[in-house]
């Protein structure tokens, strides 16, 4: 989908994009190079945001990282404790590991091996709820869990990460 395209469906379907979080050129970028795309529901009569994600906890010596909040370009902040320490939208044909991989790689500055990974035994979980990064339009995750066991954790205490313009406020929290 070209960049014009888009944000004619946007206006089409009746979305402002003027207190969105990130910019249309943000979610454009994803639609080309993550697995996400932009669809409409027409039992919603909505816009959604579809994509795949990799949530990745990371543990080490009994403790856990976790995402605290996000802070965005404009300043707003979405504070939540997350039960993941980072998040990832895979790429298109990008299997689980290697986003995986990736994630860590980019966000954390972690080199890892496959087999240092372990899958949770879960079902695939379809999250469905309002954005609030791109207001106006709903979004879905097929969010699949992964987890890394080190034996020491690579920093102490919290780290800020940076993705995209955005800053992730991760903290090493006590398993007792």
């Amino acid at each position: 989908m070209q960049y014009a395209d888009m944000l004619m469906l946007l206006r089409g379907r009746g979305v402002d994009t003027k207190n969105w979080l990130k910019t249309p050129r943000q979610l454009h970028k994803e639609i080309e190079e993550r697995d996400v795309v932009l669809a409409y529901d027409k039992k919603k009569r909505r816009l959604v945001r579809v994509a795949m994600s990799v949530k990745i906890l990371i543990k080490a010596e009994g403790y856990q990282l976790h995402e605290l909040k996000r802070e965005y370009q404009d300043g707003s902040v979405i504070e939540k404790l997350r039960p993941w320490s980072i998040s990832e939208t895979r790429k298109r044909h990008e299997s689980v590991p290697d986003a995986a991989i990736r994630g860590l790689s980019e966000e954390c500055k972690l080199v890892i091996r496959p087999d240092q990974l372990a899958y949770v035994l879960l079902p695939d979980e379809i999250d469905t709820h309002e954005s609030s990064v791109y207001k106006g339009i709903v979004s879905s995750v097929c969010i699949q869990h992964v987890r890394l066991n080190l034996p020491c954790m690579p920093w102490k205490g919290a780290r800020v990460i940076e993705d995209d313009g955005v800053k992730i406020y991760t903290r090493w929290l006590d398993l007792k």
